[in-house]
């Protein structure tokens, strides 16, 4: 029978990467409007296109790196999402090898509690 645990790790393993984002788009958007020319309208627009494809490219990144890829935080193998007919709040990814269910804290259907 596996043991449960808490992933206290988790939330910080996504908010690391997130503030790391946001510290490269965020000045890269102030730069876009900081230099912007009424003569230059077309280049600016453009670029701010480009800026707002890769900050959103890197949120899809993101939540599909931490969503879908999870990794036991014991012996790293990535871990498919835990599924039974209980009832339950919060993600959970079972890893074989260490036969534990990680719970980290991150609702899997919304906030109803059921599994989808």
């Amino acid at each position: 029978m596996p043991i449960e645990k808490i992933d206290k790790n988790y939330v910080v393993r996504f908010i690391t990467p997130l503030a790391q984002g946001f510290i490269v788009f965020l000045p890269l958007t102030l730069v876009v409007f900081i230099l912007w020319k009424p003569e230059h309208w077309l280049l600016e627009v453009v670029s701010f296109g480009f800026v707002l494809a890769g900050a959103l490219a890197f949120v899809i990144w993101l939540f599909r790196r931490f969503f879908r890829h999870y990794r036991c935080p014991q012996c790293q193998a990535e871990l498919p999402i835990f599924r039974d007919d209980k009832l339950v709040s919060n993600r959970r990814y079972y890893c074989k090898s260490c036969d534990v269910i990680w719970l980290t804290g991150g609702a899997e259907d919304g906030g109803s509690g059921y599994v989808v």
